[in-house]
């Protein structure tokens, strides 16, 4: 850019500060456009520790992880659930030969 465009540009934006952050924001996302991936495998290649550290920063902090689906459910939802899948057992399960809890003879041991 010119400097006579860049007084012209200047006199298109009310913030400078915002301004300046959408052309450094530009420049980045041009630069990451041409060298991004060559850029990723250097340090990858370089800096391992760095690549790692990088990788890492991508995920958040805190990771909401569940061992178990059952476990955000209130009693009611619970209790519904239960009344689903017994209500499915019993119009499967008679089907398939289960009776009164018990396995089918083909399944029993």
């Amino acid at each position: 850019m010119s400097k006579d465009e860049a007084k012209e540009a200047e006199f298109d934006c009310g913030d400078a500060a915002q301004c300046i952050y959408e052309a450094f924001l530009g420049d980045v996302l041009a630069d990451w456009r041409l060298n991004g991936s060559a850029a990723i495998a250097s340090v990858r290649a370089e800096r391992p520790h760095d690549y790692l550290k990088l990788v890492a920063s991508l995920f958040p902090k805190e990771q909401d992880v569940r061992t178990n689906a059952l476990e955000s459910l209130s009693n009611d939802q619970l209790a519904a659930r239960l009344s689903e899948v017994l209500a499915r057992l019993a119009r499967g399960g008679a089907a398939a030969g289960w009776r009164d809890g018990e396995a089918p003879a083909s399944q029993s041991a």
